[in-house]
């Protein structure tokens, strides 16, 4: 029997192992991060976006991850499905996708949106929300404590809190294999430069100016300049020292310079009065406890995350 074979067999077993785990507190490793992937045949999976795991079944996903390369044309859930577990050893699930729910709101530039999915076996003990809140900042002063320990040049590098964001390949496996890449802050002015000036003569990207508003976005340069990263990326969490989740990936962009930049979305107070519309039951329907307390739990501790780019990209 070939080595190969031999491989591709404890390949098959690990992935049938893994499927029959349970999702906890001990075996997470950030298990709430989930691959978004469109179903091209039962061999084929094509990663589209990063999705955040809310519930045993609701996933927060970028909702341009549901269109088609057509924008008027989208993708219905069961296209879709979510796959759970970042690195070997964690707790890898794959569920298919059920439904699709997107707040229509035109201040939010149609960014959020809910991918619902068949149940993930979850250990009782273990909530995703907890896991996602317990990695975000509870105040706006602890959110700038980090921020400051992260750019003051005055704090020893040993010191300084680190960022990165898990980059997912494009492959078609099932598995999530994503790297870790660290991000450097970025100011402003010389991202907007970088991404909406006129380079070698040729017309800029464009560049609206929502993309610039202090309070949603934020601009990071990867550190590696070898860093591949792609739209399939987008809604990937911005993690700072291994504890802090400053916000979400929208976008990397490769114009005509040899470095990567990541544009990152604070989830504002606005996204969250948008989730809560696409979570709240119908008139007359019966409430849910579970997305009433989610619902209140993300806000009271996301809304001061919507303020941070001010302190630090002026």
């Amino acid at each position: 029997m070939s080595n190969r074979f031999m491989c591709l067999i404890i390949f098959m077993l690990s992935g049938t192992l893994s499927e029959n785990c349970l999702i906890s507190s001990k075996n997470s490793n950030m298990s709430w991060v989930v691959s978004i992937r469109k179903k091209i045949d039962p061999d084929k999976h094509h990663v589209i976006c990063i999705g955040l795991m809310i519930s045993h079944r609701d996933i927060l996903i970028p909702s341009k991850c549901l269109s088609r390369k057509n924008t008027n044309d989208f993708y219905t859930g069961k296209e879709l499905e979510a796959v759970s577990g970042i690195e070997e050893g964690s707790c890898t699930q794959t569920k298919g996708g059920v439904n699709a729910l997107t707040p229509i709101s035109p201040t939010l530039l149609s960014y959020v949106a809910i991918l619902q999915v068949e149940r993930f076996a979850i250990e009782k003990k273990f909530e995703p929300k907890d896991e996602l809140i317990r990695k975000l900042p509870r105040t706006e002063p602890v959110l700038q404590e980090y921020w400051k320990k992260y750019n003051d040049e005055k704090v020893p590098v040993e010191k300084r809190v680190s960022c990165e964001v898990l980059i997912f390949g494009a492959g078609n496996t099932i598995i999530n294999r994503p790297k870790r890449a660290l991000l450097s802050p970025l100011k402003r002015k010389t991202c907007r430069d970088l991404l909406c000036g006129v380079h070698h003569g040729k017309k800029p990207p464009p560049c609206p100016e929502t993309m610039w508003s202090k309070d949603t976005f934020a601009c990071l340069i990867f550190q590696n300049t070898r860093t591949t990263c792609g739209d399939f990326n987008m809604g990937s969490p911005i993690i700072c020292d291994n504890s802090v989740v400053c916000g979400i990936l929208k976008t990397c962009v490769y114009a005509d310079f040899n470095f990567g930049i990541a544009v990152m979305q604070m989830i504002t107070a606005e996204h969250l009065d948008a989730l809560d519309n696409v979570l709240r039951p119908k008139s007359g329907a019966h409430i849910s406890f579970l997305h009433v307390g989610l619902m209140t739990a993300w806000r009271l501790t996301l809304s001061f995350t919507m303020t941070f780019a001010s302190f630090v990209y002026q």
